[in-house]
């Protein structure tokens, strides 16, 4: 992977920066101001920092403070341009108020989903953020420092070999065993007691049941936390119940502050609405008498008039009731004529039908049940006949005639026919054959007396075709479908003359008809049911009239006992008015009743109710102040918002701790089955790199020559000489530390393209030595990208490759 482009809007104290790179050498130069070191942790940020910030953490902390301007704005940007197996991504990123992040992929794809664009970004960096910080971003800094920042970020062990092969490139050396033994303390010191499987303390001692020594930080750390969890309950209980009984309090205290002026202004108008009450309902039952007084006097004058009127109609509508009487008396006339009409009618329909009937039976030749009787006596008999007959079967076939002769055959009861040469023939049990004069053959079967058969046969034929004859049918069916029609017209003549009969009653049709006529023409009379209709509504009327003039007499007479008469009650009215003024003068020098009250009852009501108000709040308070005094003296020393707060603290000093447990057992797991593989040949490609590129940076006078069993590093001079490096001077050491880091990207980076940022690692090397590193530089930039900084121009000119100027 290498960077094509960085640019930004605003980092820190660079702004509206856009920066190409090449794919060897690009050498960054300004001023020591100019803002290199922030464009490398610009790149640094966009590749690794999430865009939201904690500011919980204190390297989110350290960031925001670092980075963000304090008055330029309230977020830092950047967006990164990558390129991997010759395809470009871009990266952008934003810090601050509104975080953002996009990743755009070769395919134009867009994901702006933070976990999604680290899975694609990891996969494209191949190797984690320890070792791109330790290694491809790090400043030229004594290598055991760098080698310690990798131990810190485990996940680069996995990229070099192992963390073990990391550690035996130190410079002044770390021992395995001490190493070990480092990685086991720690272990101890965290994770004592603490059971890593079921993340709980061991033997399930929690909070309620804690061990007292011996411990490790995160069993510490546990119980420290669970016990200001306890401590949170328990004052946010106790804060609940306080914040209720201030609340509680404060509506009391305004309650009773409602109360008071409200009961203080109702009291002050007490005796006079008092007064109020016992005058009002006085000057009411005056108003009604005189407004009963105004109607009477109305009413009076009107009623005498309304009687006499009603005389007038009542006499009308009796003349009108006796006219109705005499049409009733027709009416019911007309009643019983229509009801003879109807009775005659229905006579003659069915004499009509009688009639009909008649002339059906004419037509129908009797069957009695003596005939049917008969038909199928003589019927069974011939078939019984028949029957016998057919018990044998007689088959035969005419061979031979001479000259066509007609031969007669008679078979059974049928009649004689003409049989031919060759023909079939067949009979139930008699057969005849007959050939002119010449003979006269009879077959017969079995012991049957044809003749007396046959003749019995005829004789039952004979007469059941001669009764079939005399009835004029042809079937037994149908002699017997015309009996049952017979009697069915029989039984309907017997029944049209019944209903004649109940219809006629006592009297004769001649009778009846007599009094239909007599009756004479009453087609102009009215039908019964509307002069009734008439009648009643008259009546109904009346009614009306007669209960009018029964309550228009009762108040006139009422009216006359109590007043005499219209002077009298004139006089009455002068007086109640006399007896109002009295009272309304007495009424308006007294308070009026406020307006939210409809009567002085609701404001005596609501009065007493206030007062009761007043009392049973003042009682509340009293209990309440009570209350809120033993709560007051229950209240934790801490709030619950500061042992939230702490407890926070302690929760992320736990999950800490917890990480970095897993992360020394991971350590220690990779520890162990490294130190049992490792030998010295392990280390050969990189000592044999990392001598190339001692020799070359020191003319050839050093060379790495081993790593003992403590994985000190052995340098060589070129005359044999076992160099130890505290003996080396800073000019010798820093070539040391640059062949070293080069041989570890070598080793890293394989045929994989990447790069490298080097933050001016030229500084203190002499001028030969400086040239020497120059050309590893540049050699280095023939496989890989170089990002260089510098503020020197001498440099920059030395090493070439893409300037850009800063």
């Amino acid at each position: 992977m290498i960077i094509k482009k960085y640019s930004c809007k605003q980092f820190a104290g660079i702004n509206n920066r856009d920066m190409e790179f090449s794919e060897g050498l690009n050498v960054i130069l300004g001023s020591n101001e100019a803002g290199k070191s922030t464009l490398v942790e610009g790149i640094h940020s966009i590749l690794f920092k999430p865009s939201k910030l904690d500011n919980r953490l204190s390297e989110d902390k350290n960031f925001r403070s670092k980075f963000m301007p304090i008055q330029a704005g309230d977020s830092i940007d950047g967006q990164l341009i990558i390129s991997h197996k010759d395809k470009d991504y871009s990266i952008s990123k934003e810090w601050g108020i509104d975080p953002y992040v996009e990743l755009v992929m070769p395919d134009s794809t867009i994901l702006k989903k933070e976990e999604n664009i680290e899975k694609n970004l990891r996969e494209i960096l191949v190797y984690g953020e320890g070792t791109y910080s330790s290694i491809f971003f790090s400043k030229q800094r004594h290598i055991k420092e760098a080698i310690e920042n990798i131990i810190e970020n485990r996940e680069a062990t996995n990229e070099v070999g192992s963390l073990l092969r990391r550690t035996i490139m130190e410079l002044d050396g770390v021992s395995l065993d001490k190493l070990g033994n480092k990685i086991d303390k720690e272990i101890e010191r965290l994770i004592k007691r603490w059971d890593i499987e079921r993340n709980y303390p061991e033997n399930n001692r929690g909070i309620s049941n804690p061990y007292k020594v011996g411990t490790g930080e995160i069993v510490e750390s546990f119980y420290k936390k669970e016990s200001i969890k306890l401590e949170m309950d328990k004052a946010i209980e106790v804060e609940k119940q306080f914040n209720e009984i201030c609340e509680q309090i404060k509506e009391v205290q305004l309650k009773l502050k409602e109360l008071k002026p409200k009961k203080e202004n109702m009291e002050n108008l007490e005796n006079d609405i008092t007064k109020r009450a016992i005058l009002e309902p006085k000057i009411n039952a005056l108003d009604t008498e005189m407004s009963n007084l105004s109607k009477i006097n109305q009413q009076w004058p009107r009623s005498q008039e309304k009687l006499k009127q009603l005389d007038s109609e009542l006499i009308r509508l009796n003349e009108e009731y006796e006219i109705l009487q005499d049409e009733k008396g027709l009416s019911t006339k007309v009643s019983e004529k229509e009801k003879l009409g109807s009775i005659i009618e229905k006579i003659e329909n069915l004499n009509k039908k009688i009639d009909e009937i008649k002339i059906e039976i004419s037509l129908v030749k009797k069957v009695t049940k003596d005939h049917i009787k008969e038909l199928e006596y003589n019927y069974n008999n011939m078939k019984k006949a028949e029957a016998m007959l057919k018990a044998g079967i007689i088959i035969g076939q005419v061979n031979y005639l001479k000259d066509k002769a007609e031969l007669m055959i008679t078979k059974d009861f049928d009649e004689p026919v003409g049989i031919e040469t060759g023909e079939e023939f067949s009979a139930n049990g008699y057969i005849k054959l007959v050939y002119k004069d010449l003979f006269e053959i009879e077959l017969k079967s079995g012991d049957i007396d044809f003749k007396e058969l046959k003749s019995q046969y005829d004789q039952y034929k004979n007469n059941f075709e001669s009764i079939l004859k005399e009835l004029e049918v042809f079937t037994i069916e149908e002699a017997k479908l015309n009996k049952e029609k017979y009697e069915d017209y029989i039984r309907d003549i017997k029944s049209f003359e019944n209903q004649i009969s109940l219809l006629l009653g006592d009297e004769s049709y001649d009778s009846v008809k007599k009094k239909y006529e007599e009756l004479g023409d009453l087609s102009k009379v009215r039908d019964l049911n509307t002069i009734d209709g008439e009648i009643d509504n008259l009546n109904n009327h009346k009614i009306e009239l007669l209960s009018e003039k029964r309550h228009l007499e009762s108040d006139i007479e009422k009216w006359t006992k109590e007043y005499t008469n219209i002077e009298g009650l004139f006089d009455k009215t002068v007086e109640i008015r006399m007896s109002q003024r009295e009272i309304q003068n007495q009424l308006d020098s007294l308070a009026p009743l406020p307006e939210e009250y409809e009567s002085t009852d609701e404001f005596r009501n609501a009065l007493k109710q206030t007062r009761i108000e007043y009392e049973e709040e003042h009682l509340l308070l009293s209990n309440l102040k009570e209350k809120y005094f033993e709560i007051e003296n229950s209240l934790p020393t801490s709030t619950y918002e500061e042992l939230s707060k702490e407890y926070l603290e302690e929760q992320y000093k736990f999950n800490k701790r917890l990480e970095k447990a897993n992360r020394l057992l991971k350590i220690k797991e990779t520890f162990e089955s490294t130190k049992m593989k490792m030998d010295e040949s392990s280390f050969t490609p990189i000592i044999k790199t990392f001598s190339d590129y001692l020799k070359l940076l020191t003319n050839g006078n050093y060379r790495a020559q081993e790593i003992d069993s403590d994985f000190n590093l052995k340098l060589k001079k070129d005359d044999n000489t076992i160099m130890p490096l505290d003996l080396l001077s800073s000019g010798t050491y820093d070539s040391v530390a640059l062949a070293l880091r080069f041989a570890l990207l070598e080793n890293i980076l394989g045929d994989i393209k990447g790069f490298l940022i080097l933050d001016d690692c030229l500084v203190d090397l002499d001028p030969w030595r400086k040239e020497m590193a120059v050309k590893l530089i540049q050699q280095f930039a023939e496989k890989h990208q170089v990002i260089f900084t510098t503020c020197s121009p001498d440099t920059a000119n030395l090493l070439g490759g893409n300037l850009i100027n800063m």
